[in-house]
């Protein structure tokens, strides 16, 4: 979570109210919560949803997608990408760790999806 939504949401603890509902709500049963563990909402609710599939992102090692090894450029983003699957070689004209936040939400998102 952050605070790039809070235009819509009156302070953090509603937005994280509203978002929370997209997972209890709206999460069909065979899905699956794609939650960045960097963030103390989303590794709170991956610990409280033992009910629900759940696959997690970030940097450090306890989550289940992560860098393993990663070099931030000018020209790019480059790297080893750590999944349950398996490890990836990652390579991308994306530039700043924003972007590897977001590499590493979309390859979760995609094995989540059924990606090998």
């Amino acid at each position: 979570l952050s605070h790039e939504h809070l235009d819509f949401h009156g302070n953090m603890e509603e937005y994280a109210a509203a978002k929370k509902l997209l997972f209890t709500e709206h999460l069909k049963d065979d899905g699956t919560a794609v939650l960045n563990m960097d963030d103390h909402v989303s590794r709170a609710w991956a610990m409280e949803w033992k009910n629900k599939k759940v696959l997690t992102y970030g940097f450090a090692s306890n989550a289940a997608v992560y860098p393993e090894k990663f070099a931030l450029t000018t020209e790019g983003i480059s790297g080893k990408i750590h999944t349950p699957s398996g490890p990836i070689g990652l390579e991308s004209n994306l530039l700043g760790r924003h972007n590897l936040y977001n590499l590493l939400s979309a390859i979760s998102a995609s094995l989540a999806w059924g990606a090998p």
